[in-house]
């Protein structure tokens, strides 16, 4: 299976991104480990490395932001010749590195942001008042990553077409209890009451702080992204995709990717991914930028992420509720 053209995109996609990663990450380490030389030329060789190395990464990241739908798209296929799999979901079920293979990487992209996020002040400020944790970042993600890659890697080779993993319906059984399956577990939580109630307060927090000004608004709701991302994947589980498919033990937050039950799954999937992306980004630079000028070039940006993101993710709350709303009042989503 490691011959499939799935398979061989994203390996080659990861080994030139990390290859790319090391080529800012190395510059920046030897930085590191021998400090600054003011103005000495080895010093300068150096920092123009690793400058060059950062421009080619920054446009690398756009690989791993898309990475996670290649991911799912491999393992939709990858299915089709596992016994078992019905879905993305059964295929990283098949082996050990599949589930910790989608947290490194979704972690990784939450890394992968914060480096952004200080680049992106550094190229504002002449000063680059964040190069020295930005070369830290950059030498912790050039590890994270690589470790994801090997992960990937022995995923991919651990994929066995004669052996059987379980669907989705077995992995996400809700009668089970926590020890038993964890899963199953995890579709009984949280409701769609404290699904609404959260997600409400966590969009209007960021929109208090836009039409406010309120930078420490805007820095909490951006800091909090990632834990938004994991909670409304968790109340996609166990509230919003059983009302998707119309069957109450349906808790899969993959089979509403494949397009079988409407066009549903994948704007949700966007608005989630993308709205906690850009909060995480915008409350990171909400953090690093100091005291600077709100109307300036970094205020702007910060802006520009923050809008993004509260719409982003009201949408995906929005969208929700009125899921389970229209398939209460009318017995069918119209």
């Amino acid at each position: 299976m490691i011959l499939t053209p799935w398979v061989l995109g994203l390996t080659l996609g990861s080994v030139v991104s990390l290859l790319l990663l090391f080529r800012a990450a190395i510059p920046a380490a030897v930085i590191l480990v021998r400090g600054e030389d003011g103005h000495s030329r080895r010093q300068l060789v150096l920092e123009k490395q690793e400058m060059l190395g950062s421009t080619i990464l920054s446009l690398a990241g756009m690989y791993y932001l898309a990475s996670p739908f290649f991911l799912s798209a491999s393992a939709f296929d990858l299915g089709r010749q596992i016994p078992g799999a019905m879905c993305a979901l059964g295929t990283f079920n098949a082996n050990a590195f599949g589930f910790p293979l989608l947290m490194m990487r979704m972690c990784g992209i939450f890394l992968i942001m914060a480096w952004l996020a200080l680049y992106a002040l550094d190229k504002e400020d002449v000063n680059t008042p964040n190069r020295e944790k930005r070369r830290v970042l950059l030498v912790f993600l050039a590890a994270w990553m690589t470790g994801d890659t090997l992960v990937q890697s022995l995923f991919f080779q651990n994929l066995d077409p004669s052996g059987a993993t379980s669907c989705c319906a077995v992995v996400f059984d809700p009668t089970g209890g926590p020890g038993a399956s964890p899963a199953g577990f995890l579709a009984r939580f949280p409701g769609m009451r404290l699904f609404s109630a959260a997600g409400v307060l966590y969009a209007a927090t960021g929109a208090w702080g836009l039409m406010r000004r309120k930078r420490r608004m805007i820095l909490v709701y951006g800091l909090i992204s990632p834990f938004f991302f994991f909670f409304g994947v968790a109340a996609m589980i166990s509230c919003i995709s059983p009302y998707i498919y119309a069957l109450p033990h349906h808790h899969c937050p993959f089979c509403i990717l494949t397009g079988k039950e409407g066009i549903l799954g994948i704007p949700l999937a966007l608005l989630l991914y993308g709205g906690t992306v850009s909060g995480w980004k915008a409350g990171l630079m909400e953090l690093f930028s100091g005291t600077g000028n709100p109307g300036g070039p970094a205020g702007k940006k910060i802006k520009k992420y923050a809008v993004v993101s509260v719409f982003a993710n009201a949408a995906y709350v929005l969208g929700g509720v009125m899921i389970v709303a229209l398939y209460r009042i009318f017995g069918q989503l119209i």
